[in-house]
């Protein structure tokens, strides 16, 4: 049994900040949690995202159906049933703890991550609710919380991944104030955590290789953490280890991905996708399964499922026996080799892939727009700060030289007056003479650009382009 869970008394305030998960150390160390799929997963993450600093009670959290779909990873045609399957596996998957806040005798209390859950079509929204025997855990936190970014983790492909990760985050914080470089536990006491204690990892080499190491590649991708662990023997047996954690350089520090653009559909951990797969095997009719059951990767069998789903709902076939279907693309495959999707299906993902490269190049704009703007905003501010420097300073000894400077660069025309009726240097011409005569560098935004912070701009039809850059002279 997990070490019993105490409410503790508030100490310290949490910081603003926006898209962050703030859960209790409780919550994340001292109950046990349920291994969800990645679709529960991320709704249950992104939900805990919507949770704000101030809130003394949970609210109803509406979810648009773009943002639904860009959680999850699937179009808007399949978006009310994934989250139909969603939300019936979180008000099914069991959170367990002990609690014991005011008397010794200890309670063993089971809840559900929801309370409710409700879509209706058309209105463009699904709400949910959490369950309110959560609120200790995730309201009005004034101490002994973690702080973790939702963009790190929506992205993490399996219960293990997230779970260690929190483990990580919560240690990392601790270490902040104790000084430790590293956290040593028992084996035992991180299967039970991860809840990864099946017969099939009792050893250590299986469970470092089915959980430890998908799990580090998973963080090492996705988040701000890099970690490493070392098995700690007793009497020739691996019974503790020792975690090691550190910053990850490479993390993305752009927006979150999920914001603009869908997130890819990962894959559960092997385990599950072997039992996904030998189950949708036999759902289909197969009933010599277990024979071909290696006769392609996950990976691959995904490809055939998900070929097969798209021409029983995008295409004028009319399957009615999918697994013969499926069965007849198994055998246009030459035998271990890949397999090979329908011709429907590959234009279908060379559409996609079309249409992210679309987004992506969108993306690249928007940001080389943004880098311009701020360039042209720093520029102008320290244009207008010198000018106003350079008009205090000015004086009537230099009337001759502004004279002369505008016959040079003005036709001597009407319309052309360097100076007003009470005698005064006209500021539309003494500016610009003020720049070129003593901040000359000032004068041109491309100049500029390319000589204080070596990026190389061109102009197009009243635009800025970035043609080279040489160095981060605007942070982004």
């Amino acid at each position: 049994m997990l070490e019993p869970l105490i409410l503790k008394k508030p100490e310290m305030d949490i910081a603003e900040a926006e898209s962050l998960i703030a859960m209790s150390n409780d919550l994340i160390l001292k109950s046990q949690w349920p291994r969800l799929t990645i679709n529960e997963q991320r709704l249950i993450l992104y939900m805990l995202a919507l949770v704000e600093k101030n809130d003394d009670d949970f609210k109803t959290y509406k979810v648009s159906v773009q943002e639904l779909s860009n959680i999850l990873g699937v179009p808007n045609k399949d978006l009310y049933a994934r989250f139909d399957q969603a939300t019936d596996g979180l008000m099914g998957k069991i959170i367990r703890w002990i609690e014991a806040p005011y008397t010794q005798d200890e309670t063993l209390r089971k809840v559900t991550w929801c309370s409710s859950a409700g879509m209706t079509k058309g209105q463009g929204f699904v709400d949910l609710s959490f369950n309110p025997h959560l609120k200790p855990f995730l309201l009005a936190l004034k101490g002994h919380f973690t702080l973790y970014e939702l963009r790190a983790v929506i992205r993490l492909r399996n219960h293990y991944s997230l779970r260690l990760y929190q483990f990580l985050k919560y240690n990392e914080g601790m270490a902040k104030r104790k000084h430790n470089k590293s956290i040593m536990v028992p084996i035992e006491w991180l299967k039970e955590y991860l809840d990864a204690d099946n017969p099939s990892y009792a050893a250590y080499g299986s469970f470092r290789q089915k959980v430890l190491l998908p799990s580090q590649k998973d963080i090492e991708k996705n988040t701000d953490l890099l970690f490493d662990f070392k098995p700690v023997k007793t009497s020739r047996k691996v019974t503790s280890l020792e975690f090691f954690w550190r910053h990850n350089p490479d993390y993305d520090q752009q927006i979150m991905p999920f914001m603009k653009t869908p997130l890819p559909q990962e894959q559960a951990p092997q385990e599950y996708i072997s039992d996904a797969v030998g189950k949708q095997l036999q759902s289909l009719g197969f009933d010599d399964w277990q024979k071909i059951r290696d006769t392609l990767t996950d990976q691959d069998w995904q490809l055939a499922f998900d070929d097969l789903e798209y021409n029983q709902k995008t295409t004028d076939q009319n399957i009615k026996s999918p697994g013969g279907w499926l069965r007849a693309r198994l055998k246009s495959s030459q035998p271990g080799q890949s397999y090979q999707p329908s011709q429907a299906y590959q234009k279908h993902q060379k559409k996609e892939q079309a249409k992210q490269a679309k987004v992506r190049r969108e993306k690249k704009k928007w940001q080389e727009t943004q880098k311009i703007n701020r360039l042209l905003s720093m520029f102008e501010s320290e244009r207008d700060r010198i000018l106003k420097d350079l008009l205090g300073k000015y004086t009537s000894k230099q009337t001759k030289e502004f004279t002369a400077w505008v016959g040079e660069n003005y036709p001597d025309n009407d319309f052309i007056k360097p100076f007003q009726e009470d005698g005064q240097p006209n500021p539309m011409y003494l500016k610009p003479f003020l720049i070129a005569r003593f901040s000359p560098q000032y004068d041109s935004f491309i100049d500029w650009a390319q000589k204080v912070h070596s990026i190389t701009l061109k102009e197009e039809s009243g635009e800025y382009r970035i043609m080279q850059q040489r160095s981060k002279a605007v942070a982004t």
